[in-house]
Parts: structure tokens; sequence; C-alpha cells
């Protein structure tokens, strides 16, 4: 299992990208200790799986999710992919909710995928997302994980 670690400060994931499968996530002793982080875990499977489905292997996540908060609250994260691709109009058109990416609620503005898995994915847009999750609201420099394909 590859290693990661946490800022013990901030609880935030050390600086850079830490690549993981999902079967990592749910062995990781923080990631994976909760039965609230499991369930993440799944739909965070069954989006990457989508995804894979489509030849996107650029998938990343955060949010409270990846931080030593026993309890995330959701799992935000952000694919790369140009909107104009065959692909990106594939995945929309295809209905499935993992390529629903407007928010449905105009009071929250959370899109489906939120509301039924508690997972959030953004389409990655000159580098802000990366910028956006890879700093906290403070501004403070946390790392990012990228889920990779099991062998």
């Amino acid at each position: 299992m590859r290693k990661i670690e946490f800022n013990s400060d901030t609880g935030y994931l050390i600086i850079g990208i830490h690549q993981m499968t999902i079967d990592e996530l749910l062995k990781h002793p923080i990631l994976g200790k909760t039965a609230q982080r499991k369930s993440l875990i799944y739909s965070l499977k069954e989006a990457c799986e989508v995804y894979w489905s489509y030849g996107i292997d650029e998938i990343y996540a955060n949010g409270s999710f990846a931080t030593t908060k026993p309890i995330p609250n959701d799992i935000d994260g952000y694919i790369v992919l140009d909107t104009k691709s065959e692909k990106f109009i594939e995945l929309v058109e295809s209905g499935n909710i993992w390529g629903q990416f407007k928010g449905k609620n105009h009071e929250k503005d959370k899109s489906s995928m939120w509301y039924e898995h508690k997972i959030e994915f953004y389409i990655e847009n000159q580098n802000l997302f990366h910028t956006f999750f890879t700093h906290s609201r403070n501004g403070i420099e946390r790392g990012i994980i990228k889920i990779i394909k099991s062998n």
C-alpha cells in the first residue's frame, strides 16, 4: 500500500499528488477507517468506473474526505477532460448521474451526484480546480488524491 501522510497541525494531506487505487483507499487506516468513509469510497468507485469507461484517467479527489476529519461530509473532486471532446459530449448525453455537472438545487446549487452519493465532480478548466483543491479556504496548501486503476 502506498503511504500517504497528513499534516498533524492542519489534518490535511501533505502537499503533493498522492496516487491511490480504490482498494488502497478502502484499506487506508484513516481514509477507509469508518463506515461513512467506506460508503463514500464505494460511490467514488462507481464514479471512477464510469469515467474510466469513457477513457477518462485523470480523476482527483479531495474535500473533507481527504483530511483526518473522523466523519467527512463528502468528496469533492475534478476530472480532466476537454469539454469540446466527443468523450465529454457522450458522457453528458449518456444520462449517467456521473455526467451531470450542473447544479439542480438553486439553494445549494449541487448536482444529482452530490444529493445521491455525497460526491461532486467538476471539469478541470485551465488548472483552476487543481489550484482550488490544493489550497484550503484559508489559503493553506494541501495535497490531493489522484485515483488510479488497479493493476
